[in-house]
């Protein structure tokens, strides 16, 4: 069963919490960098450039972890870090890419990730307790992408600063989640094989 393959390999989502929230403090270390003229050149450049690279290995850690069983929420699982995965290799190899641009595909990426990540937490609601984590980083997820896309052509600024407090809260709940994953009672795991 899924859970029991992430309950062996927690330390893949906790890889992904921790890149989360190492993107966020990237952006808050920026902050001060994002008068509205320079939005459009170096800073946001190099947001665009670490959320491609973040984006890629959340991605493909989050698919690795979802790699060794085909049950239905696994499926979810590998749908969250495909959509990811696509979305960091397009901010990484479309040259032409508008500010505007790049938001929108963070708010599509967040949007189908977080409805992936509430489709698991419903799955997996009898086999694990603290789903509600899990639960919160899709909500979170599903939230952001939404407001984003409401917000983009009207504040870019702000959209930075919230894609910053998104991705801190959303690492912290997906390590916290990890963390829940690794202490996975050994019974439990058999019971739900």
């Amino acid at each position: 069963m899924t859970i029991d393959v992430l309950a062996r390999n927690w330390w893949l989502l906790l890889v992904r919490g921790i890149l989360a929230i190492a993107f966020g403090l990237a952006i808050l270390a920026l902050d001060p960098f994002f008068p509205v003229p320079l939005v459009r050149e170096r800073p946001f450049a190099i947001l665009a450039l670490l959320f491609g690279f973040f984006a890629l290995l959340c991605g493909l850690v989050t698919m690795f972890a979802s790699a060794r069983s085909l049950s239905c929420a696994n499926w979810a699982l590998l749908l969250d870090g495909t959509v990811i995965a696509v979305a960091g290799l397009m901010v990484l190899l479309l040259p032409g890419l508008t500010v505007e641009g790049v938001v929108y595909m963070i708010g599509c990426a967040a949007i189908l990730a977080g409805a992936s990540e509430m489709v698991l937490a419903v799955a997996w609601r009898r086999h694990i307790q603290h789903g509600w984590l899990l639960m919160t980083a899709g909500a979170g997820s599903l939230l952001f992408g939404i407001y984003i896309g409401l917000v983009a052509e009207h504040d870019l600024v702000l959209v930075l600063r919230a894609t910053c407090v998104y991705t801190l809260v959303s690492g912290l709940a997906m390590a916290a989640f990890a963390i829940r994953l690794r202490n996975f009672p050994v019974q439990q795991r058999a019971a739900t094989a």
